[in-house]
């Protein structure tokens, strides 16, 4: 099946609209209060490589969205949602496995806001954070048996920072059908921290074991302990804080204009998505002044993570559809 022939085809919620009833849209006004609440679909994540194997099933609450600032050339846009789930990590270097649970004793959130140029909405910054409860018990773990089996209730904070130094622009206003468009380069850097009371604990307990000999922790470890850094994690296991993305050709189209229907209603969206692959689809609705509605081929996205980093990595697929908003 080629490109030109999925282009034609119906699904139930979609019907194409005429292109002379919208011929360009423009970057969105928008003011402090709107707000736009997404669902999203439950995420699974598999990771392995020599020395590491994650498995991990997320579920996500609905994720709220709301600008809370307008100064001078930025929006800032503030994001939450609640998130349950379980996982399982197993560090073979280590001879540890952890697996557990999140949101066991209090609700678990992701939290955090992004910095958009208000004249392209490009992306500026992001920050978030995840604060909640793991439910751990360790499975495996020759070096300590004395805690193999217990289970931990341990709650953590992780904060993390992107920056982007040349912004990054995803939808290319003026929007119009069959419009073309790439990325600019941009230096991505990454910082943060992971806090947790038990880090603290386990730091102290080191210190104590070292006394007489019988120190667990690794030494290449200890440096990130009680504070675990990102930086430094990263430096640790040889890979940068900052990324390089180069400028991307034009590999973004918006496709059609298109009547879908969602959770919030029917609406009249752009249909936007990555021309050669068909990896994102991205519905974007002037009448609502942001995405509607977002379809990512995580099987794909699999395979370009593993071009890009040698590693397993499986992603399922990653939808969000919107569920209401106040936008005028």
């Amino acid at each position: 099946m080629t490109s030109a022939d999925i282009d034609k085809m119906k699904v139930s919620n979609v019907t194409f609209v005429d292109e002379s009833i919208s011929f360009h849209n423009d970057v969105p006004v928008w003011e402090i209060g709107d707000t736009w609440k997404y669902k999203v679909d439950d995420i699974d994540i598999e990771y392995e490589d020599e020395t590491l194997a994650v498995d991990m099933h997320l579920e996500i609450g609905d994720l709220i969205c709301q600008v809370t600032d307008d100064t001078g050339g930025s929006y800032k846009l503030d994001f939450n949602a609640m998130v349950d789930g379980e996982f399982t990590i197993d560090i073979d270097s280590l001879q540890i496995e952890f697996s557990g649970e999140l949101a066991e004793l209090k609700s678990s959130r992701i939290e955090g806001d992004f910095s958009f140029r208000k004249s392209d909405l490009g992306i500026e910054e992001i920050n978030y954070q995840f604060i909640g409860v793991f439910k751990v018990k360790i499975t495996e773990n020759p070096l300590t048996p004395l805690i193999r089996f217990l289970t931990l209730r341990i709650p953590v904070g992780i904060t993390l920072n992107t920056n982007f130094d040349n912004p990054y622009a995803i939808l290319d206003f003026p929007l119009e059908i069959d419009k073309i468009w790439g990325l600019p380069n941009t230096n991505i850097s990454i910082d943060g921290e992971f806090e947790s009371v038990w880090l603290n604990i386990i730091n102290f307990m080191n210190r104590i074991a070292k006394l007489f000999g019988y120190g667990f922790i690794p030494a290449e470890f200890e440096e990130l302990l009680p504070v675990f850094d990102i930086s430094k994690a990263l430096e640790l296991i040889g890979c940068p804080d900052t990324f390089l993305f180069d400028k991307t050709p034009p590999i973004f189209k918006c496709h059609s204009m298109e009547e879908i229907t969602l959770p919030y209603g029917t609406v009249n969206a752009y249909n936007v998505n990555i021309s050669v692959i068909d990896l994102v689809n991205m519905y974007y609705a002037p009448e609502v002044g942001n995405i509607v509605k977002i379809s990512v081929n995580g099987s794909l996205l699999s395979d370009i993570l593993y071009i890009q980093t040698g590693k397993s990595i499986n992603i399922s697929d990653i939808n969000l559809e919107l569920l209401e908003t106040n936008y005028t």
